[in-house]
């Protein structure tokens, strides 16, 4: 439906599923959130056979850009050792300068350069990290 305003100009009014619809476009082409998957497993000594890592700890930092006194958590794998993060545009701001750290008490720390663990960008920050890790006990033959 159109009509004048007090301008003479033609107004036309749109309905709110149209304008949510527009919303919801606009969100999917102009936005894109931050993504993080990780599986994490540990080795039995003597053993070849993987078994899930729960409680590991992934955190991530960025000494070039991000002056901050800790790292950032990103969460910790479940019972299975898995970890998903789904964060909305603005989230995160992980970069090729970041390194991504999983660790766990009674294992030997993993960093991972974020330039080697990211499968999606969007100019030039991170937008997916993909990450497979064996943690092997502190002690443990490397």
């Amino acid at each position: 439906m159109s009509r004048s305003n007090q301008y003479g100009r033609i107004r036309r009014r749109t309905s709110g599923r149209q304008f949510s619809g527009l919303l919801s476009g606009l969100l999917l082409v102009g936005c894109h959130g931050f993504r993080a998957e990780a599986s994490v497993a540990s080795r039995a000594e003597g053993s070849s056979e993987l078994r899930p890592l729960s409680g590991a700890s992934l955190s991530y930092d960025c000494p070039q850009v991000l002056k901050a006194p800790s790292r950032s958590f990103l969460g910790r794998t479940d019972a299975g050792g898995h970890l998903a993060v789904e964060e909305p545009a603005g989230g995160r701001w992980l970069h090729d300068g970041c390194t991504v750290h999983v660790e766990k008490a009674g294992f030997v720390e993993q960093h991972y350069d974020v330039a080697r663990v990211c499968t999606a960008y969007s100019g030039n920050h991170c937008l997916q990290i993909d990450l497979l890790v064996l943690l092997r006990p502190i002690g443990s033959p490397g």
